[in-house]
């Protein structure tokens, strides 16, 4: 058996891996990718190439991105769709040349990013092509088999590379290691800043690429809703699909601050009892306690609206319009609640209701009316991408 130490070239690399999943092989491969995409960025950035640069970074993303779904052991089974569209793709980067040779960076990077979507979802055994390849990327970068040692030492122990920052996967390295390092993230803060002040929105890819330097990966159904973008929209360029991946962002986002209100909600209605009418926690058929009904059922009128096939533009900015009232009514009822008794319930501007909630919420209110008021921000944004 190869020991993580002897890992130093495409041999060992290859007899390691013998007899492991194909997936471990998948997730080396989009890693030694990944770690040398700022250079591929860069030498887009500065070479006279035939083929337009934002193009070929958008075509790279997406198989980098795919790679990204299909090695992850934590991330949720692809269905058809997905192997499916990976095909496509792999098909289609296979023709797509570079006008560079094949011992450059960002030729290795494509190859591994194809390499590493193969091996993820091809019927046939492990690509030989892409141990040669990682071999490739390894030596074309600072310490890279210090690298692929540290990814096969995770592995090794059962850890999910997803979680692990891309270039801090062991203590193997020394001053020296950490030195080049940092060279790779100057590169990627050069890159980052040049697209700040470029003509295209490319904030998805940057904050997609810092989360897996930092090992806190973004939402998963979110990327593979991304990577399931018709290859028509991903051809129209990188205006379209940024755009399209705006509006799946916002969306998640949405979502996730309506999961986190209802989780306060509940723990709040879980937390004592209420006030008035001998109320306690909610019984088992309801969801919040009653004095926050108002709050929480507005949510899921939201919520109900997102799920539909089509979802109305105009009903969702209605719900948006309710949700920010409520915001305000809780915050206004909360600042004319200080010089009162704590079960007083004020009627000046708002209802009765509002005064209930405000009591149950006690000092959750103004977080509360805080993230109604974000989620109504992000109703009206979200609503902007829809037709």
């Amino acid at each position: 058996m190869v020991e993580i130490k002897d890992i130093v070239d495409r041999e060992s690399l290859e007899a390691w891996l013998k007899g492991r999943p194909r997936i471990d092989m998948a997730a080396i491969a989009h890693r030694a990718a990944m770690r040398l995409l700022p250079k591929y960025w860069y030498i887009l950035n500065i070479e006279n190439l035939d083929e337009d640069p934002d193009y070929m970074l958008l075509r790279y993303f997406r198989m980098a991105l795919l790679s990204n779904i299909g090695s992850n052991k934590n991330a949720r089974p692809q269905g058809t769709s997905l192997k499916r569209i990976s095909k496509q793709s792999y098909h289609e980067a296979s023709d797509f040349n570079l006008t560079s040779s094949p011992a450059e960076p960002e030729e290795l990077i494509f190859e591994s990013a194809i390499d590493a979507v193969s091996t993820i979802f091809s019927e046939y055994p492990l690509s030989a092509s892409c141990g040669a390849v990682v071999s490739s990327i390894a030596a074309a970068s600072h310490d890279g088999w210090l690298m692929i040692a540290a990814d096969c030492e995770k592995l090794e122990n059962g850890s999910s590379l997803s979680t692990v920052p891309l270039f801090r996967a062991s203590e193997m390295l020394d001053a020296k290691d950490w030195k080049d390092i940092e060279r790779e993230y100057e590169v990627w803060n050069e890159v980052v800043n040049e697209a700040n002040n470029g003509e295209y929105d490319w904030s998805f890819w940057i904050k997609w690429y810092e989360a897996a330097l930092n090992g806190a990966p973004l939402n998963y159904e979110m990327l593979e809703r991304i990577a399931l973008i018709p290859s028509d929209d991903w051809e129209k360029g990188p205006k379209h699909v940024n755009g399209l991946i705006a509006a799946i962002e916002a969306e998640f986002e949405l979502k996730a601050q309506i999961s986190e209100l209802e989780g306060k909600l509940k723990q709040i209605s879980s937390s004592g009892r209420g006030i008035g009418d001998n109320q306690g926690p909610p019984m088992a058929n309801e969801p919040v306690a009653k004095e926050v009904m108002i709050i929480w059922e507005p949510l899921q009128e939201l919520k109900a609206e997102i799920e539909q096939d089509s979802p109305s533009k105009k009903r969702l900015l209605e719900i948006a319009t309710k949700i920010g009232d409520l915001a305000a009514a809780i915050l206004k009822w909360t600042a004319q609640k200080a010089d009162l008794a704590v079960n007083t319930v004020v009627k000046v501007g708002t209802s009765a209701a509002v005064g209930w909630a405000v009591i149950k919420l006690t000092t959750e209110a103004k977080p509360v009316a805080s993230m109604l008021s974000t989620i109504s921000d992000l109703v009206v944004k979200w609503a902007g991408y829809l037709p």
